[in-house]
């Protein structure tokens, strides 16, 4: 047996109220759909998207659950040159047990031997070194959170810097090779590299360079004023130069190079130094050493 239902019909009274309002109706749609595009919280709510997916981003762009990658600085010893991190990356995974919010509150897993770095719900301790000699162990505290999309929190990222504003050669004013009773050359001593931060630790120099070349305007002099008056003057040098570097404090925090080179030729010499660090920022800066020439005792 079949149930038949009888067929809807609207009464004159209410098909005469939507003919009257349907504009009303459409009206209200739109709004709607607006309203929800327009307030990714409403659309939240609507979705019924969980509370901890609502703390990280209030469209649900997030999801809230383990972390994975938090490293730390668990210990400084002072070595030759600077001081020596003792980083554990990756070790540590995070749980988020509160049920309003996904601060991280306890360590899902610990490298054994450490204790867990967390200080307080949502804090995590990721350690930094003091100031050499020191190199003590100190709190350095950042927030993080169980967001999955967003990752941990940033930290502070910067490459490496060298801190010579110029350099200082010897002898304190080179002369070109030919002209020097003494053929000593030029000596840099002491260019120092410091490297910045990554991953919420200080990070090593991992290579330091150094290139030399004659600059534009010696070579225009060069061949140009100084062949005129001197018909045979030309340069010498076969440029770029690549001196052998004598290079300490490799892997640590600061390093600190010197080298030697023969200057054939007068004029601007550029220096370009170039330091990389251990994830692969770099830096470069250019000095300028002058060599000088002594007209006076060139001859025909």
């Amino acid at each position: 047996m079949k149930l038949r239902l009888p067929p809807f019909k609207l009464s004159p009274s209410n098909l005469a109220y939507v003919r009257q309002s349907w504009w009303k109706i459409l009206a209200m749609g739109i709004l709607l759909a607006v309203g929800i595009s327009l307030f990714p919280t409403a659309y939240c709510v609507l979705a019924d998207c969980g509370v901890k997916d609502k703390w990280c981003n209030g469209d649900c762009s997030q999801t809230c659950g383990p972390t994975h990658g938090l490293g730390v600085v668990v210990g400084c010893s002072r070595g030759a040159y600077g001081c020596v991190q003792d980083w554990i990356p990756d070790a540590w995974g995070m749980r988020c047990t509160n049920s309003d919010d996904c601060a991280i509150t306890e360590c899902a897993s610990t490298p054994p031997g450490y204790g867990c770095y967390i200080v307080s719900d949502g804090y995590w301790d990721v350690g930094k070194c003091s100031a050499y000699p020191s190199c003590r162990r100190e709190d350095r505290v950042i927030p993080e959170s169980c967001c999955l999309s967003g990752g941990p929190t940033p930290c502070p990222e910067s490459g490496p810097t060298i801190t010579n504003a110029a350099l200082q050669p010897t002898p304190e004013y080179p002369l070109v090779l030919g002209q020097d009773p003494d053929r000593r050359g030029i000596t840099i001593n002491g260019i120092t590299v410091t490297a910045g931060e990554h991953d919420c630790r200080t990070g090593t120099i991992s290579a330091v360079s150094v290139s030399i070349r004659l600059s534009s305007a010696s070579v225009s002099w060069i061949n140009g004023e100084l062949a005129r008056k001197y018909p045979g003057a030309h340069v010498k040098g076969t440029y770029p130069i690549t001196p052998v570097l004598t290079t300490t404090g490799l892997n640590t925090a600061t390093a600190v190079t010197s080298f030697h080179f023969e200057p054939l030729d007068p004029g601007d010499y550029e220096v370009t130094v170039t330091a990389t660090q251990d994830d692969g920022q770099t830096a470069v800066k250019v000095f300028t050493v002058h060599v000088a020439l002594y007209e006076s005792t060139i001859t025909h």
